[in-house]
């Protein structure tokens, strides 16, 4: 099994991050088999720029059936998990940040809720919103992603752990015919 990273434009890039798209088409210049990991990395060909996000794929089934000679169709699944690099992209976004503790304020007047941080002293603006309910879920973003994001790490922990735990079991169940005869069974 090898890893891809290929180019995807964005309108299929969102087919595939949807659930909507589930092949790729594609030159086999990587000699691509089954099983292969393809971390698709949307890019904006107007401007020429990668837009920062992926999704890494399985690849299910190739063919070339009916295809210009040297492509190849890939038939496949987005992994359902979110994947370390999509957990990394969220952890880069939430450190490059406004640093400080965010809070909402009113200015006189306004009918807007402001959301600020403290920056030398001063009050730094870094939002507004005209509803109570989105500058209370932006107030707290920053703390409940990092809570989220720590959850994550703490239950793969113990997902890891409990697979562990159960090869463990699974394993001591089972005894060969050479142990039986051992045990006289």
């Amino acid at each position: 099994m090898k890893m891809h990273e290929l180019k995807t434009e964005p309108s299929y890039f969102q087919a595939v991050l949807d659930g909507r798209k589930k092949f790729e088409i594609r030159k086999n210049d990587r000699d691509f088999q089954v099983g292969d990991k393809l971390i698709l990395k949307e890019y904006d060909a107007d401007v020429h720029v990668f837009t920062g996000r992926k999704v890494e794929v399985t690849v299910l089934y190739i063919t070339d059936y009916e295809q210009k000679p040297g492509y190849v169709v890939l038939s496949i699944r987005k992994n359902g998990a979110m994947t370390d690099t999509e957990l990394q992209d969220i952890e880069e976004r939430l450190n490059d940040i406004t640093a400080g503790k965010w809070f909402r304020y009113h200015d006189e007047g306004v009918p807007m809720n402001i959301l600020g941080v403290l920056e030398n002293g001063k009050d730094k603006c870094i939002g507004e919103f005209y509803s109570d309910e989105d500058a209370r879920f932006a107030e707290h973003a920053p703390e409940d992603i990092r809570r989220l994001l720590d959850e994550v790490e703490r239950l793969r922990k113990e997902n890891i752990s409990l697979r562990e735990e159960n090869k463990a079991i699974q394993s001591a169940r089972y005894v060969t015919e050479e142990e039986l005869k051992i045990l006289g069974l």
